[in-house]
C-alpha cells in the first residue's frame, strides 16, 4: 500500500509540474490577440523616447564628425540646424535624459584638458566637445543659470556654447568677465557667444549691454597682439556694433 500510495504522490506531483506550461500555453493561444494589442500599446509608449534618445545621440555624433575635419571653430549653419532639430526632439526624450548628456560632456572636457598635451591636436579634440555641446544648447537653454555659476570649467564651457547657439543678454558680462577668469581656450568661445549676441536679431535692442561688454573684455585683453584669436572675435563684435549703431 505504501508503494502504492508513493506511486500515487509521484503522478500527481507530475501532473501538477505538466499543469502549468500546459495552461499557459493554451492561455496564450486563447488570449493571443489580446495580448498582442498589449504589447504594442507598451512599445507605442516606450519606443518614442528610445528614438528620440538615439536621434540626438546621432545628432550630436554628426555634428563631431564635422568639428574633426573643419577648420572652423565656431557654430556652422549646419550645426545650428541640428541644434534645432535636438531641441525639437527633447519633449519625446525621458526626463533627465539631457542633463545627463550636459554632465557627460563637461566631464568630457574637462577629461580632454587634463589627459592630453597642450597643442594643436588637444585644442582640436576640445573643439570636438564644444560642437557637440552645442548641438543640444538649445534644448539645455532653461540650465544655463545653474551652469554659469558651477565650479567645473566643463559645465561652464557647456554655458557658453549654449550661449553661441541662443543668447542670453541677461548674462552679456558674465561673459564679458570670462577673460580675468578662464583659460585661453574657454576664453575664446565666451568671445565667440558675444559676436553671436551681437549677430542676433535683437541684438539692436541690447546695443548698450553689448557695447559695455565689449569694452570689458577688449581691457582684459589689450596685452594680447592684434592677430590673437580672441582678439579678433572682439574685432569682428566691434564692426557688428558699429551697423547696430552707424552713428
Amino acid at each position: 500500500m505504501a508503494a502504492i500510495a508513493d506511486l500515487l504522490r509521484a503522478i500527481a506531483a507530475l501532473v501538477a509540474a505538466l499543469a502549468w506550461p500546459a495552461t499557459a500555453a493554451l492561455a496564450l493561444c486563447l488570449f493571443r490577440p489580446q495580448i498582442g494589442r498589449l504589447i504594442d500599446r507598451v512599445s507605442r509608449v516606450k519606443l518614442p523616447g528610445i528614438e528620440a534618445e538615439a536621434e540626438v545621440r546621432q545628432q550630436i555624433e554628426q555634428s563631431a564628425e564635422e568639428a574633426r575635419t573643419r577648420p572652423i571653430r565656431e557654430p556652422t549653419h549646419a550645426e545650428l540646424a541640428r541644434a534645432q532639430r535636438v531641441d525639437d526632439l527633447a519633449r519625446s526624450v525621458p526626463a533627465g535624459f539631457l542633463r545627463q548628456e550636459v554632465e557627460r560632456l563637461a566631464a568630457e572636457y574637462e577629461r580632454v584638458r587634463g589627459s592630453m598635451p597642450g597643442g594643436a591636436a588637444r585644442t582640436r579634440a576640445m573643439e570636438v566637445v564644444v560642437a557637440k555641446m552645442r548641438t543640444i544648447g538649445r534644448a539645455a537653454w532653461p540650465l544655463r543659470n545653474e551652469l554659469v555659476q558651477s565650479a567645473s570649467p566643463g559645465r561652464r564651457l557647456h554655458a557658453i556654447a549654449i550661449l553661441q547657439v541662443e543668447p542670453d543678454y541677461d548674462l552679456l558680462e558674465w561673459l564679458a568677465e570670462r577673460p580675468a577668469v578662464e583659460t585661453p581656450f574657454v576664453t575664446y568661445h565666451a568671445m565667440v557667444a558675444l559676436d553671436a549676441a551681437a549677430a542676433d536679431s535683437r541684438a539692436a535692442v541690447h546695443a548698450p549691454g553689448l557695447g559695455r561688454a565689449l569694452a570689458q573684455a577688449e581691457a582684459s585683453l589689450a596685452g594680447l597682439p592684434e592677430d590673437a584669436d580672441r582678439r579678433q572675435v572682439l574685432a569682428r563684435l566691434a564692426d557688428r556694433l558699429a551697423r547696430l549703431r552707424p552713428d
